[in-house]
């Protein structure tokens, strides 16, 4: 399936679940995006700005807005870039995030 053909099934409601690295990036619009899992450090923070721009616009069947930031606390690297930079832009946005963290022994 193409790209085009994947963003119009998604936006006509007939795909209910879009996995993709890059798809929220800048230039998609898919209004009805409601959800976004972060599963990544991220070192731009206009990338993360993008992302939850995606899942804020406004569309009539769409829930809520919620961000889902997974973060594996036993990487200094990633707790730092959390906390520098992705942290921040979620200051400026009034909506749910939901940060899951992998403890120690594997879990979440």
């Amino acid at each position: 399936m193409e790209c085009k053909e994947v963003l119009n099934d998604l936006s006509a409601g007939k795909t209910l679940v879009l996995f993709s690295q890059k798809m929220a990036d800048e230039g998609s619009d898919v209004p009805i995006l409601s959800r976004i899992f972060l599963t990544c450090p991220a070192r731009n923070t206009n990338g993360t700005t993008q992302r939850i721009g995606r899942i804020k616009r406004p569309h009539v069947s769409k829930a809520a807005p919620i961000v889902y930031d997974y973060l594996d606390t036993r990487i200094g690297l990633a707790v730092s870039q959390f906390k520098t930079r992705r942290a921040k832009v979620y200051d400026r946005y009034p909506i749910e995030f939901i940060r899951t963290e992998k403890q120690d022994d594997g879990t979440i």
